[in-house]
């Protein structure tokens, strides 16, 4: 057996060698036929199919090879296997949904999010609109803070998508919206949900679950009357109006609500059911009974919404056990058909759930910036000048809503949505990024065109030749933090540039992270991390590799190594590292070390007013 299987493998290295890729691919294709499951193996045979132009049969080698790795337990290999796997042939929406699922799988939620961008393209391509909006709304819920994807949904349902996708896309619009301190767009989309379905107002399904989001903005943003809008999407409104502020600590809201209903203002039955739910939540138990009991009546012939009476009836009793209303009502509705009842349950969306602070008190007038926020206003400039837009915009969206406010930092945000927006849109509408290969596995070398090498295929063998291509142009290879460095161009970087010349590796390690390979950077960087001129440039470069890979240990790591060679002469890198390292400490549970950073920034920025722009330090 081992004769046999050495001889395929010298067949395929002559065939490589004569330039008959299709010769090579038909010897590995025997062996496998012995060992199926044989990793380096598929990855040969994957190589040499896609050299010699059979790229669909190699791109399912290479979707068997990333099953392997993933059954082993291999997930990076596993997902660089995929990245090379989509790129060959036609656009595969299958393929780059696999892709994006298996990068949520490993917590890259980040690196999901241009697969599944594009795989939605596609599908909206193919009109397949309800599996286009399934992607975006996965993506979403990864990705809770990205409102360019919540606006390419509504974009999506709004050309082609049934009324329900639409409204659920506006409900998760809103939310987004919201999150982004976008206080106008936020009641436009409100108002647009709430006025779809007349009296039936089905907005009301999704949007008291994102109260607390909602409740983030000021309560100035919310009008007590939406403009352009039924007078049934103007009564629920005042009911969810009045559950924001009342989250926000408004309990005359409640007060105002409450004598509204008993002076006999109408209310739409869906509507009066949220009421009773909003007193219950805030202990106004007798106007709860009251609500519920006039709800519950009203429904009693709608099975569709069966389901949402039983669960108010279900809040009234855990509030008030034993309760005579509620326990009658239960009773009359479990008389109901049941066949009816759980046919319309199955029809329900599944339900948006989210949860956020209350918006805290406006900042007095005059008030010095707290360090925590003066740390955020750094980090967020820090984030969008290493084009890292999505973490600028998470951390500015976690400003307070009453700091938000300010035009310096208002100005901010909308300038971190806007990059982000652009990444989106390039996302669906061109590949701009070299095309990734796999990372080596120990086993591996790369040759000069990508085609990565088997060294040993059997244990205690002698090393197999591997196949020789023929030149052509070398392509990038895939960077990830656990990838190792590519030797040969590392051997070429040292050879032809001098270690002294130190403008000359900052600007080749900045030229690598820009072609997407910054773990081919990283070795570089490190080295200039030793005392050299480019020392806090370099940190900073190594922040944004490490960011972009999720690696809190490898930020941690570079902020530490900058903060010691980077002192108070270089107060702008001196603060963005500061902050840098107050995030990756919080993440981490470090809060003590985060509040000491923040502070020790704070000061930095008090004494170098230039750190921040004019009218940062105070509002």
């Amino acid at each position: 057996m081992a004769d046999d299987r050495r001889q395929l493998l010298e067949e395929a290295e002559r065939q490589a060698r004569k330039g008959d890729l299709a010769a090579a691919a038909a010897c590995y294709r025997k062996l496998l036929e012995k060992t199926p499951d044989d990793a380096g193996l598929l990855q040969r045979l994957g190589d040499a199919l896609a050299r010699c132009g059979q790229e669909a049969e190699a791109r399912t080698v290479l979707r068997r090879l990333a099953d392997q790795h993933w059954k082993s337990g291999l997930r990076s290999r596993a997902i660089a296997a995929l990245r090379r796997a989509v790129r060959l042939g036609a656009p595969d929406p299958a393929a780059l949904e696999l892709l994006g699922d298996r990068c949520l799988e490993a917590g890259l939620a980040a690196d999901a999010r241009e697969p599944l961008l594009e795989a939605a393209a596609l599908r909206e391509q193919a009109g397949e609109v309800r599996e286009a909006s399934e992607l975006l709304e996965r993506l979403i819920q990864a990705l809770p803070r990205d409102l360019a994807v919540r606006e390419q949904l509504l974009r999506l349902t709004a050309g082609h998508g049934s009324p329900r996708l639409h409204l659920r896309a506006l409900a998760l619009a809103a939310e987004g919206r919201a999150l982004a301190g976008r206080p106008g767009e936020t009641c436009e989309a409100l108002a647009q949900a709430l006025d779809q379905g007349g009296e039936d107002l089905p907005a009301l399904e999704l949007l008291p679950a994102m109260v607390p989001v909602l409740a983030s903005l000021p309560a100035e943003a919310y009008p007590e009357r939406l403009a352009d809008v039924g007078s049934a999407a103007n009564r629920a409104w005042r009911v969810l109006r009045a559950a924001i502020l009342a989250q926000q600590g408004d309990a005359g809201a409640l007060v105002e609500l409450r004598d509204r209903i008993d002076a006999g203002h109408p209310l739409p039955a869906r509507a009066r059911l949220l009421a009773g739910r909003v007193f219950l939540a805030h202990l106004m138990v007798p106007s709860a009974e009251s609500a519920i009991d006039a709800a519950a009546a009203e429904l009693q012939d709608r099975p569709e919404l069966r389901q949402e009476v039983l669960d108010a009836l279900g809040a009234l009793l855990a509030r008030s056990p034993g309760n005579e209303l509620a326990e009658a009502w239960k009773a009359r509705y479990a008389s109901a058909p049941r066949a009816a009842a759980d046919a319309a349950h199955r029809t329900r969306p599944t339900p948006i759930m989210r949860t956020g602070p209350a918006a805290p008190p406006p900042p007095r007038r005059g008030e010095p910036a707290p360090p925590e926020l003066v740390a955020k206003l750094v980090e967020a400039r820090s984030l969008l000048e290493h084009r890292l837009p999505e973490k600028a915009l998470e951390t500015l969206t976690a400003i307070p809503a009453a700091w938000r406010e300010r035009e310096d930092i208002a100005a901010l945000i909308r300038e971190a949505a806007a990059a982000a927006t652009r990444r989106a849109d390039s996302a669906t509408t061109a590949r701009t990024r070299p095309e990734p290969t796999p990372p080596l596995s120990e086993d591996q070398t790369p040759d000069g065109d990508g085609l990565l090498l088997v060294l040993d295929l059997e244990e205690g063998a002698p090393p197999a030749p591997a196949p020789v291509p023929p030149p052509a142009p070398a392509s990038p290879a895939a960077a990830g933090k656990d990838s190792p460095d590519l030797g040969e161009l590392q051997r070429v970087l040292h050879h032809e540039i001098s270690e002294e010349d130190v403008e000359t590796e900052y600007q080749m390690a900045i030229g690598l992270i820009e072609m997407g390979l910054g773990g081919q950077a990283a070795p570089l960087l490190e080295k200039l991390l030793a005392g050299s001129e480019r020392a806090a440039d370099a940190a900073l470069a190594l922040v944004r590799v490490h960011s972009e890979q999720d690696d809190l240990e490898g930020v941690e790591r570079a902020t530490r190594a900058g903060l010691g060679v980077t002192g108070d002469d270089r107060p702008a890198q001196r603060g963005q590292l500061l902050a840098a390292f107050a995030a990756v400490c919080e993440a981490r549970g470090s809060l003590e070390m985060a509040a000491a950073a923040r502070a020790e920034l704070a000061a930095l920025a008090a004494a170098h007013p230039g750190l921040l722009d004019p009218g940062d330090a105070a509002p």
